[in-house]
């Protein structure tokens, strides 16, 4: 996983992979930050989060989405080590 900053002070991009029945997953998307708050639209469902500072040099991402009548929830955790690192970004 990997989130990095845009030229537009107000996105951020979100890049992910994951292997999830036996294939490899993956995708990007821009999140319009506003403040704390977050969203996103992704396939059918959007998503709204907020970012919350937890230490000096990390942040947690709470993201409830909803589909149709199905809802779910994300919590992400993000590093200033994680995101400087090369090896951040998921291989499959």
């Amino acid at each position: 996983m990997d989130l990095s900053p845009t030229s537009d002070s107000r996105v951020v991009t979100l890049r992910w992979a994951d292997r999830c029945f036996n294939r490899c997953i993956s995708g990007e998307v821009n999140a319009t930050v506003s403040g704390v708050a977050t969203t996103f639209r992704k396939n059918l469902s959007d998503h709204k989060g907020h970012l919350i500072q937890t230490c000096s040099d990390c942040l947690l991402w709470t993201d409830i989405f909803r589909n149709g009548e199905t809802t779910g929830r994300y919590m992400l955790h993000f590093s200033e080590f994680l995101l400087a690192s090369k090896h951040s970004r998921s291989k499959c």
